[in-house]
């Protein structure tokens, strides 16, 4: 979550719900700086391992094959603490971040039913899905 964090904040945006019980991570820069770079050393040797870079690297090829062609924002990540699921507090979320965006394509990609149940609620269209890595990888969009 760290990497996540200070990734959004130094290329995307962060929005939290007003009671903080929601959040959701935004990227839409993609450029390379010398504290990107550190932020992906410190994952490495922090929480991914030497031992798991080629798995790693096999899966955000696979990720990055599917990103849209056109420019994109990417919802990276959006969480609600759990005892608060259901509540509206994620949809509510969502929709105030996701008009930052607007008249932009807003990129999203989950492994699970549930979430892809949920963004689908939200008007994103699944544009892909594959099985390649043993696990189900929906790939969705929003215009």
């Amino acid at each position: 979550m760290e990497f996540q964090f200070d990734l959004s904040m130094l290329n995307g945006s962060i929005f939290l719900s007003d009671d903080q019980k929601a959040c959701v991570l935004y990227l839409d820069k993609f450029q390379i700086s010398l504290k990107k770079i550190w932020l992906e050393i410190k994952l490495l040797f922090n929480c991914i391992g030497i031992e798991n870079i080629f798995k790693v690297l096999q899966r955000e090829k696979l990720l990055a094959k599917f990103h849209p062609e056109e420019k994109f924002v990417h919802l990276w990540l959006m969480a609600v603490v759990p005892g608060e699921q259901g509540k509206g507090i994620g949809t509510k979320l969502l929709k105030e971040s996701m008009s930052k965006y607007e008249n932009e394509l807003i990129y999203v990609e989950t492994t699970t039913l549930e979430n892809r149940t949920f963004y689908q609620q939200n008007g994103f269209t699944i544009f892909h899905e594959t099985f390649e890595l043993d696990y189900p990888l929906y790939f969705l969009k929003y215009v």
